[in-house]
């Protein structure tokens, strides 16, 4: 016969004592065997039953409203990016252009930002589209690290030029400094990142080569199988196979692109005569 009681429940803790547990009542709401609060009758497992039209005053504990999670939104990089922006002042464009040694109008066009809460300079990460889907920060120490619940995207000016050539570079400042000597210019959030998202910019702005410039890394020993590993280089030479662009790549003699800029006080004709001398290839 008890087969078909049905236990009680969060929802519907037992009308006598209250809790969520252990007690049962029947099919029709009529009893309840209550593992808690005797009875004149025992139930035969341990339990007592109780009739409830014999309390006819009785009244059942309220039951207490649990409230639902709170509904997590998805992160808007655009309008975080539209608030701090509001914010921005000039001020703060010099001051970071003169630290990273790079123009303010090249900076600017990037679109950076103060982030007060978290004491870091922002920079939009966009998808192939141009939509902004991540708030990368960069702190005056130079740690970098991301927005909470940003998605992975690069940097590039939204006047980026299309139907020519585009120099593909890793991080904002690279980037920035790249613009700031007249290259056409867009970068990758890390060396193996941003793969799919650049693969439609260049497609979009129907770009004809692609000039990757790699960090100049130190090899290091790949824990898996103890090979010799360049992560800027392996990533640099990676990525022509996915973009199917004629493309070059350019290793600066420094361990970057901005170091390279600021040590020798780089131009546009010396970036062209320094990587004339790699040859453009076929993906």
């Amino acid at each position: 016969m008890l087969d078909s009681w049905k236990h009680v429940t969060r929802q519907s803790p037992c009308p006598i004592c209250g809790k969520p547990d252990w007690c049962i009542m029947s099919p029709d709401g009529d009893a309840v065997i209550c593992y808690r609060v005797q009875s004149s009758k025992e139930a035969g497992n341990g339990g007592w039953l109780h009739r409830l039209r014999d309390a006819p005053n009785w009244r059942a504990p309220p039951v207490r409203k649990t409230r639902p999670p709170p509904v997590r939104r998805p992160f808007d990089a655009a309008a975080y990016h539209a608030r701090l922006r509001e914010a921005w002042d000039h001020v703060w464009l010099d001051g970071l252009s003169l630290s990273l040694g790079v123009s303010m109008d090249a900076l600017e066009r990037l679109e950076p930002a103060w982030d007060a809460r978290h004491q870091a300079f922002a920079f939009p990460m966009r998808d192939g589209d141009g939509r902004i889907v991540g708030i990368r920060l960069r702190d005056h120490g130079g740690r970098k690290w991301a927005v909470s619940g940003s998605k992975s995207g690069l940097f590039y000016p939204t006047d980026i030029a299309g139907g020519g050539e585009v120099v593909v570079l890793e991080g904002p400042t690279d980037t920035a400094a790249a613009l700031t000597i007249g290259l056409n210019a867009v970068g990758r959030p890390s060396c193996n990142a941003g793969v799919d998202e650049l693969a439609r910019l260049v497609e979009r702005l129907r770009v004809k080569k692609v000039a990757i410039v790699s960090d100049n890394d130190r090899a290091h020993r790949r824990p898996t199988d103890d090979a010799i590993w360049r992560p800027g280089s392996d990533g640099a030479f990676n990525l022509p196979q996915k973009l199917k662009r004629i493309y070059r790549v350019v290793v600066p003699p420094c361990k970057d692109f901005r170091d390279w800029a600021a040590s020798a006080s780089l131009d546009r004709e010396g970036f062209e005569t320094y990587a004339k001398n790699v040859k453009w290839r076929l993906p």
